[in-house]
């Protein structure tokens, strides 16, 4: 049943032994990896992923699990995926009653997820380069716009004061 259960998940995962040899992986993982049973089981995942050119930080997470279990991003080609954004989950099951120190790994595919967050970031950046844009525009319009009115506004003005010079001249010969 276990085995039934872990091949239903929709995630894929992976169980290394302490000498990190897959002992058991889901079809959600052969199917991510484009590999097969045969060529997983009792292999080192590192050997098994160490011939793509670019696996290197994969295999870094698995050289440092040993140390520390965590999680880590990593991006890597995937033979039938192309690349991928990676999230990689290691925890350590022991079973101390057999004395068996196995790791689960467990891969969330976030390329997608990562791939929204930047086109949400760029559009927020456009997003406020042209609210910038619309500001500095307006800015140029209104002071396009008062320098006739204040040159208006001094030309009434002056006229003004001309127009009552006049009248007080007129009123005076009279």
């Amino acid at each position: 049943l276990p085995d039934r259960v872990v091949d239903a998940m929709s995630a894929p995962l992976v169980v290394l032994d302490a000498n990190l040899r897959v002992t058991l992986a889901n079809r959600a993982f052969y199917r991510l990896f484009a590999i097969t049973p045969a060529q997983t089981i009792g292999e080192r995942l590192t050997a098994i992923v160490g011939h793509w050119p670019d696996a290197a930080e994969l295999i870094g997470f698995l050289a440092s699990i040993e140390a520390a279990i965590g999680e880590r991003e990593i991006e890597i080609t995937l033979p039938e995926q192309g690349r991928r954004v990676l999230q990689l989950t290691a925890t350590r099951v022991d079973e101390e009653q057999r004395g068996i120190c196995e790791i689960l790994i467990t891969l969330d595919d976030v390329t997608e997820r990562k791939r929204d967050q930047a086109e949400s970031v760029s559009a927020k950046w456009r997003a406020e380069r042209d609210k910038l844009k619309q500001s500095q525009l307006l800015a140029a319009a209104s002071h396009e716009l008062r320098q006739p009115m204040q040159t208006l506004g001094l030309m009434r003005a002056i006229l003004a004061r001309n127009l009552k010079k006049k009248e007080d001249t007129e009123a005076l010969h009279l």
